[in-house]
């Protein structure tokens, strides 16, 4: 433990950690709201900014449990929104610091069970709420795409959400365009890059980096890997 803290100060000045719903909640039982809390502790008494408490994953297996028992799986909506509120709530407030950021809508594509129940507009209140709750608090979205993938439209956009038809980092564009007419603060746009052989060469990076910055908001490469196999 010790020599992993020492490497850890040795070569990195900021981490992220593993904060979402489903671990506060007890779901991993190696892990305790102690132990977490302990985490952030040490990395505030060594000035370490933590970014990206994956405050909302919407996903089951990244819900509290009893909430996705006796409340989701009921369809509950009111009583839903309002357990939501909380987490990102507590999100934003008893984790900072040095919690310094919280992504909000974490790869949403292909995540629809909490729309389907609280409805599209929900996904701009879990941006509010967190604002509400500490004005400090800076808010991500972020997507499990490839930089360089696919060619993006970025006139016109963001009339709607995402149509069925749409997918990729047009679906990503899309979805920021809508939310961000609707009014939710999102202060970074963040793109995971898990890339691997064939990746996109940079003129297509640098392509869709241009397009995502037409929004005027810091891009965040946020999981970026290069697999070989």
């Amino acid at each position: 433990k010790n020599r992993i803290q020492q490497e850890f100060l040795r070569l990195f000045n900021c981490s992220t950690n593993g904060l979402t719903w489903a671990t506060w909640a007890g779901a991993d039982p190696r892990i305790s709201q102690s132990d977490l809390l302990g985490s952030l502790r040490w990395f505030q008494e060594k000035n370490i900014a933590l970014f990206n408490a994956q405050a909302v994953y919407p996903g089951t297996e990244f819900t509290d449990p009893k909430v996705h028992h006796e409340i989701f799986l009921q369809n509950k909506k009111d009583d839903f929104a309002k357990a939501v509120k909380n987490y990102v709530t507590l999100s934003a407030t008893k984790f900072s610091p040095p919690v310094r950021s919280l992504q909000l809508a974490n790869e949403i594509e292909g995540r629809p069970a909490y729309t389907n129940l609280l409805g599209r507009e929900s996904v701009v209140d879990w941006f509010k709420w967190a604002k509400e709750a500490n004005p400090k608090m800076k808010t991500e979205i972020n997507g499990a795409y490839r930089l360089g993938e696919g060619d993006v439209s970025t006139q016109n956009r963001g009339a709607a959400w995402p149509g069925k038809d749409t997918e990729g980092l047009q679906y990503y564009f899309d979805l920021v365009s809508w939310l961000i007419k609707q009014g939710a603060p999102i202060d970074y746009i963040g793109i995971q890059n898990h890339a691997g052989i064939g990746a996109a060469g940079p003129e297509a990076v640098l392509k869709t980096l241009d397009q995502f910055a037409t929004f005027g908001k810091p891009l965040e490469i946020t999981e970026f890997e290069v697999t070989l196999e």
